[in-house]
């Protein structure tokens, strides 16, 4: 035992238990903090790779079977099978295949369908937006 008081064996310990349960899969990661007599111990363990990539496509079929635009300035029915499905990391870091293009309003044809669908691009204008379903409903159907 430290003169603080922390066994370093039973931090050793605290740090096999934690790696056990994400060794196993069971959580994606832990956090420890142990403090006593003014000492504090922090261990913090985590998977390198997080899953959960799964496609979305059972939970939001709106986002099944996309397709993507070959060109940005092509017409809306010139389009090809997308690589692969969207997936929950895709969600998550924002990169489904969807954002705003940096140009003025109705250069490309996919800003005006997007207009015509009321998905809220453009200059904010909050209370204009459909509520979340609604907004995903719109989505899927601008293919």
């Amino acid at each position: 035992m430290s003169s603080a008081g922390l066994s370093k064996a039973r931090l050793a310990r605290l740090h096999d238990v934690m790696a056990g349960y994400v060794e196993r899969g069971e959580v994606p990661g832990l956090v420890a903090l142990v403090s006593r007599r003014g000492e504090t111990h922090v261990e913090a363990l985590c998977m390198k790779t997080l899953g959960g990539s799964d496609p979305v496509e059972e939970l939001l079929p709106e986002l099944a079977d996309r397709r993507v635009s070959k060109r940005l300035d092509g017409q809306l029915n010139d389009t090809e099978p997308a690589k692969r499905p969207i997936t929950l990391r895709d969600l998550l870091t924002f990169r489904m295949g969807f954002g705003i293009v940096m140009a003025p309003p109705g250069t490309y044809p996919i800003q005006t369908a997007v207009d015509d669908l009321r998905l809220g691009q453009g200059i904010p204008q909050p209370s204009m937006l459909p509520e979340p379903d609604e907004w995903i409903r719109r989505f899927g159907n601008c293919r």
